[in-house]
């Protein structure tokens, strides 16, 4: 079994792709997929089949696409054993998991929807929803090809790219209440309340709690059983879910705010700079402020 990084994918040929953990493939060929049979995800791949048939096992399972079908293969999930119609036209949009965690708003809407797509990753599209997904997917590439002007550019992706899933679960979300299907929002579990209200915890407090001492504090819970239902329900550590939200709102202040580090130090409750400084560089391997001067140099 091969293991295909992220960062892989991004060298290859005959993609469109930005730097922030969004790929846009097009034109995808039996010999350009050769090197992907049989791997572990390391990221998420959305596959849309225009025209032709396209097979795959996805978990042990395996799923026929045809026109207007689409797939959704999450990381840490298991594929191989592809095949297709020599008439074959399909699109993926590879994303790491960190896209989505990224905006609050895919975060919140993926709850609905995490579910269906967990039991039923392939789904049928109608004429007008094929069509909306596919005139998102062009515009999205579009700006990634465009070199007039890197200062805006950069920002819209994300924002397309946004749009884009927020249309897909939308789309998603109509099929679950029309055909009457279980929600992840309807489990009313301990384990999956508990679940809900971590993640909300951590959104409301934009980044400011540090450990998971407090936060089972300020759920009533121990530090040990929140660990251990987080982990199980989430597919993550409550520490790793901790730093990805504190991240997140560092990373909103060094990108789109006019404060000074000092500052954003003092607002998200860091002990001091040196500490703030340490946590951010064992997050993106380099300090805050070389990573705003990466930022500037990428807007000039």
């Amino acid at each position: 079994m091969k293991k295909i990084t992220f960062g892989r994918v991004q060298q290859e040929d005959g993609i469109y792709y930005n730097d922030d953990g969004i790929i846009l493939i097009d034109n995808i060929t039996q010999t350009s997929l050769a090197d992907y049979e049989d791997i572990n995800l390391e990221f998420n791949v959305f596959v849309y089949c225009e025209k032709g048939r396209l097979q795959l096992t996805l978990n042990d399972n395996v799923y026929l696409l045809k026109s207007q079908d689409y797939i959704l293969c999450q990381a840490g999930q298991h594929v191989k054993d592809y095949m297709m119609s020599q008439d074959v036209e399909f699109k993926m949009l590879v994303f790491t998991t960190a896209a989505i965690n990224n905006s609050l708003f895919l975060k919140d809407a993926i709850w609905n929807i995490s579910g269906l797509l967990d039991k039923s990753p392939k789904q049928h599209l109608s004429d007008e929803e094929g069509e909306i997904i596919e005139h998102y997917y062009e515009l999205t590439k579009i700006h990634m090809n465009k070199d007039d002007d890197q200062k805006y550019n950069h920002d819209i992706i994300k924002l397309l790219f946004q749009a884009l899933v927020m249309e897909f679960f939308k789309i998603t979300d109509a099929k679950i209440k029309m055909d009457g299907l279980p929600d992840a929002t309807a489990d009313k579990s301990q384990n999956g309340v508990l679940f809900r209200r971590f993640v909300e915890l951590l959104t409301a407090n934009d980044g400011k709690i540090r450990t998971v001492q407090k936060a089972g504090e300020m759920l009533n819970v121990s530090p040990k059983y929140l660990s251990k239902v987080i982990s199980k329900a989430g597919g993550k550590t409550a520490m790793q879910y901790i730093h990805d939200y504190t991240m997140e709102a560092i990373l909103y202040r060094l990108k789109y705010t006019d404060l000074s580090i000092k500052e954003i130090v003092v607002d998200m409750d860091f002990p001091n700079i040196s500490f703030f400084g340490r946590f951010v560089k064992s997050m993106l391997g380099m300090s805050p402020r070389e990573y705003r001067e990466k930022l500037r140099k990428e807007k000039l």
